[in-house]
């Protein structure tokens, strides 16, 4: 890279689980991050529109909100966001998004880590969910998302955010070895 990370340097991580662990041990070693601002995200679309609410400091309301097993939850986050209170809920939710503003006024290196290109969308509005929430399989369709696509809005992104260094990971996705007896 023809920049370098250090102490002084801004970091926003946003992703997978590989993105939470690897923030949370720069964390442990004093640098300056907001990780996962939304909680853990896989599919690349939930990633890119999650960066633009930052980028925009776009605030949450009420209508964002659903409930379901007695929490107020939001399609756009994980469920590390829920609270039984909507207000509560929408302030941990609009804190989240300010903290992760606050960070981007100053150039900074955002690492995305990419879980999937699978995402699942939520049949009764077309919507594209960054977590399902344990609702009900039936609710949603799992697609494949457009490789075409997915870069059309990294780099859209990338493009409202020149003073800013973005960082790409794929999370590493255990292999299961499947052991194939034969017989005779």
């Amino acid at each position: 890279y023809p920049f370098g990370i250090s102490h002084d340097t801004k970091l926003l991580f946003m992703g997978s689980c590989f993105s939470e662990n690897i923030g949370n041990k720069l964390q442990e070693y004093r640098f300056k991050i907001v990780n996962n601002p939304f909680g853990i995200l896989y599919n690349p679309y939930s990633i890119v529109e999650n960066l633009e609410y930052i980028i925009n400091n776009k605030r949450f309301d009420e209508k964002a909100l659903f409930f379901y097993q007695n929490l107020y939850r939001s399609w756009s986050h994980h469920s590390m966001f829920a609270h039984a209170d909507a207000r509560m809920e929408l302030q941990h939710i609009n804190d989240s998004i300010a903290k992760a503003h606050s960070l981007l006024q100053y150039p900074a290196v955002i690492l995305l880590t990419v879980g999937s290109a699978y995402a699942y969308q939520l049949s009764s509005t077309g919507n594209i969910v960054a977590n399902c929430h344990a609702y009900p399989n039936k609710e949603f369709q799992k697609i494949l998302l457009n490789v075409e696509d997915i870069v059309n809005k990294l780099s859209a992104v990338i493009a409202k955010c020149p003073q800013h260094h973005f960082v790409f990971t794929i999370s590493p996705v255990r292999q299961h070895i499947l052991s194939l007896q034969y017989t005779e």
